[in-house]
């Protein structure tokens, strides 16, 4: 339970925290809004910011019970374990 708590609040001052400090004068301009050309901005697609993959560890018995749940539900897999992390993750209150 502290993990969790420990882990909650890790997060929370992540997603909180400010930009880091630039890296050099160079940096520091580009990430000033007074140097920026407002009236020279350009639309643009942005695509997601990415993804990760991670690896969980389940028996045979583990993984024919989620995957006939994910079945159930219309899912795969891998789409159902998703599903169900965040889902979980919101129940905790993770933002």
């Amino acid at each position: 339970m502290q993990h969790r708590k420990r882990a909650a609040k890790r997060t929370a001052e992540f997603l909180n925290h400010p930009l880091r400090e630039p890296l050099d004068d160079e940096e520091r301009e580009l990430m000033n809004p007074d140097t920026w050309d407002w009236n020279g901005a350009q639309e643009a697609i942005v695509e997601p910011s990415g993804y990760s993959i991670t690896e969980v560890r389940l028996s045979y018995d583990e993984l024919l019970r989620i995957e006939r749940a994910a079945i159930d539900e219309g899912m795969t897999v891998n789409a159902y374990l998703r599903y169900a992390a965040l889902r979980s993750a919101l129940q905790h209150g993770a933002v």
